[in-house]
């Protein structure tokens, strides 16, 4: 296994892939059925020195009384496997983690680590209160073999600076895989002059994704962190690379992959090549469905989309609602006059 103090401070590759050995990742996972079917103790892979491209955030399936649906939450991770994902990061906010107990979260790491069965890396979200807390779901993360964890800072308490440094080198230091921090100032402040220090103090820190669309602040990540680790990885939290990509952005978090993969693996590539000529409507296209899901708000409206693209995920979880007959309806016309999903698959295809 890559430790910490091993990391790599070097590029391992270029474009929009995730910069991972292919090999390194089939020596760790030698019993793995290439179907995908799975082991029944995955161990710790070899973590990776650096992110770019599109990272898809999925959804979490539910069954009709309310359990999380492991085979339909396997058959989705393939499914965003095979449709052009560079990194899964499960359980993500997209993905409710937030209504997800500690054995459900654990449960859903090992299911999409065996989903993915080496094809891509996994990142595991294991955001929560405390740093303790985080602590735990990160080990057990790489307990089952992610390639990294993410995290914001420790969710209401909104701590000082020193604070928020002190929970990610806490964490970072917990683990021999990959830390990425998960900026988003409804959950936390997380000053960008402290990423720095957190580089210094912890070599398996390797990217950061931007969630509050914060130009100011996306600049500044990028121009600190890459004077110090090219390589880190500064990521903006939604479908929106044409935004970030230009100024030293390594790709995106996609919350809308699931629904749309082809629309968002084509933005990623005209991106990442250079081709802002061709992104330009492509990112039009991408924040028109961001617009329709939010007139129905979009964790309750991207669980009826998926149903409504033939990969029924179940219901979500309350607090969020689960759309009426009538709602549902009316944002499949909405999504079929708009002609956004023209062009993607249909069923699990």
């Amino acid at each position: 296994m890559i430790t910490r103090r091993d990391f790599s401070k070097s590029a391992l590759a270029t474009g929009a892939a995730l910069l991972a050995s292919d090999g390194a990742l089939r020596a760790a996972n030698p019993a793995a059925d290439p179907t995908g079917s799975a082991r029944a103790e995955p161990t710790a892979k070899p973590s990776v020195s650096a992110v770019r491209g599109l990272v898809h955030t999925p959804p979490t399936p539910f069954t009709a009384d309310n359990q999380v649906d492991g085979a339909t939450l396997q058959k989705l991770v393939d499914f965003m496997v095979r449709h052009g994902a560079d990194v899964l990061a499960h359980p993500m906010h997209i993905g409710e983690a937030l209504t997800l107990s500690a054995d459900e979260r654990h449960l859903v790491a090992k299911l999409t680590v065996e989903a993915v069965n080496g094809r891509v890396p996994v990142i595991i979200h294991t955001s929560a209160t405390g740093t303790d807390e985080v602590v735990a779901l990160s080990r057990q993360a790489q307990s089952v073999g992610a390639q990294g964890v993410i995290s914001t800072t420790p969710y209401y308490w909104h701590p000082p600076a020193i604070g928020v440094m002190e929970h990610f080198v806490k964490v970072g230091s917990s683990i021999d895989i990959a830390l990425m921090a998960y900026h988003n100032e409804g959950a936390g402040p997380l000053p960008v002059s402290i990423l720095p220090e957190i580089i210094r103090r912890c070599p398996n820190f390797i990217g950061l994704k931007e969630a509050s669309h914060q130009a100011d602040y996306l600049a500044e990540a990028c121009r600190l962190t890459h004077a110090l680790r090219p390589e880190f990885g500064v990521f903006i939290g939604s479908d929106f690379p044409l935004f970030s990509m230009p100024m030293g952005g390594a790709g995106n978090f996609s919350p809308i992959g699931f629904i749309a993969p082809r629309l968002v693996r084509s933005l990623m590539d005209a991106c990442s090549s250079g081709d802002y000529k061709k992104a330009i409507p492509l990112q039009y296209r991408a924040s028109q469905l961001y617009s329709i899901l939010k007139e129905f708000y979009a964790y309750s409206s991207s669980m009826a989309a998926m149903e409504i693209m033939g990969r029924p995920c179940g219901n979500p979880r309350l607090p969020i609602p689960t759309l009426d007959h009538a709602a549902m309806k009316r944002l499949e016309m909405r999504l079929n006059e708009s002609g956004v999903l023209e062009g993607e698959p249909y069923g699990w295809t």
